[in-house]
């Protein structure tokens, strides 16, 4: 940043800085513009002209200051600002003219990864609106596009921000359901709860004839019977080979839930055969990305048992990044749900206060948010209320299974 301003101060004189007479005219012009004096050898020694040494934050401020700015914090917030609306003209005009490969390479030198990630978001978000799926595919293909080298974070950021976009435009998805790219970043990220009988059903059921990657088509099968579930209808069986436990442990936890909702409810025999005995957490804390999804089928079906056997294990809950805090909120549910069971609503209150609705994924939020209400009736001063916005949230999920178990309005 410091090169910047710099060259924002050339740009402010107007004429270049290379010798000692130049040094000494720009210690004149930034006395007359500030009022504070810079020595022309501090100038000498900043642009390289006498041996280099660390400029002091007050002349960083006053080299700003002659730039128009507040301090050098406010040049650096103000240019990375700039940066990124050139950025983002330079991809508009370049999508009006039809250079996509053009795009591409423009995001692709951008330095900041979060300005990457940024200009590529709002890339997709210009093709998903104007319907152009040959186009996105050609992204998602594009080998300049290396996703899978991104922090998790950012991974997930894409993905949520994206899925959120295809609830309105899904038809413009179906041709990326066959690009691994697009599968693994956005399909399997933003796993939309909401929408299983709309849209991502639809994926889903396409998806589970056409692939041939093992785990995304364990997965589809996963989904399509979790859908059943919530639409009261019979629940086809998913079977798994040998080699179940090289799959990602939240895969195994829905083959786990799909299991149990099938009828197979020895925890202990099930739990071995997905995750192997070598993984229970009796010795250590285990992952509570490992039991995602088992959390979240004991909480909607209210099955004592199932979260009996979660709470009586020790998962790791400190120093968690930010995007595992969904699950932190699911295991508090679980918490929530036991102790009022046990009749103990002090604790319940207690625990009900640190459940946060805004950590939870946009994608599972409704869903998630109707089991919270549920759990606060028995202990909140106003259950009316919780009930007319549970009915509100069941008549939009619109699946059978939450119509005839929730309790509202009795």
């Amino acid at each position: 940043m410091l090169k910047m301003l710099l060259q924002s101060v050339r740009d402010q004189a107007g004429f270049t800085i290379s010798s000692k007479r130049e040094c000494v005219m720009l210690s004149e012009l930034i006395l007359e513009s500030t009022d504070i004096f810079i020595s022309y050898n501090t100038l000498r020694r900043i642009y390289g002209l006498a041996p280099m040494v660390t400029p002091r934050a007050h002349t960083l401020d006053t080299l700003a200051l002659y730039c128009g700015f507040y301090s050098f914090q406010d040049y650096c917030s103000s240019a990375r600002n700039l940066a990124s609306w050139k950025a983002s003209e330079d991809i508009y005009q370049l999508l009006a003219e039809g250079q996509l490969e053009e795009v591409f390479l423009t995001i692709q030198s951008t330095p900041a990864h979060a300005q990457r990630m940024d200009l590529l978001v709002r890339l997709c978000r210009e093709l998903i609106l104007e319907n152009r799926s040959d186009d996105l595919k050609r992204l998602f293909e594009s080998s300049s596009l290396q996703i899978q080298a991104w922090e998790y974070s950012h991974q997930l950021h894409l993905g949520v921000s994206l899925g959120l976009l295809f609830r309105s435009h899904p038809d413009v998805g179906t041709p990326l359901l066959e690009v691994p790219s697009f599968l693994n970043f956005v399909y399997l990220t933003h796993v939309d709860y909401s929408h299983l009988n709309g849209y991502y059903g639809r994926w889903t059921e396409r998806l589970s004839t056409i692939t041939t990657n093992t785990g995304v088509h364990l997965f589809s099968r996963c989904i399509l019977a979790f859908r059943q579930f919530l639409n009261d209808a019979p629940i086809v069986p998913v079977s798994w080979d040998d080699g179940v436990q090289k799959l990602h442990p939240i895969l195994r936890s829905r083959l786990f839930s799909v299991a149990w909702m099938t009828g197979r409810t020895d925890f202990d025999t099930l739990w071995a055969e997905l995750h192997s005995k070598a993984s229970s957490p009796e010795d250590h804390p285990l992952p509570l990305t490992w039991v995602h999804e088992i959390h979240l089928f004991g909480l909607l079906t209210e099955d004592v048992e199932l979260l009996e056997h979660l709470n009586q294990w020790t998962f790791q809950l400190k120093n968690l990044a930010h995007f595992e805090q969904h699950h932190v909120q699911l295991n508090l549910l679980t918490d929530l749900a036991l102790s009022l069971e046990q009749n103990n609503h002090e604790l319940a209150r207690s625990i009900e206060r640190k459940f946060k609705l805004s950590q939870v994924y946009p994608a599972y939020r409704e869903m998630v948010e109707l089991i919270w209400r549920r759990l606060r009736l028995p202990i909140t001063s106003d259950p009316k209320r919780e009930q007319v916005l549970m009915l509100t949230l069941i008549d939009k999920l619109n699946y059978p299974y939450l119509k005839r178990t929730f309790p509202v309005g009795e």
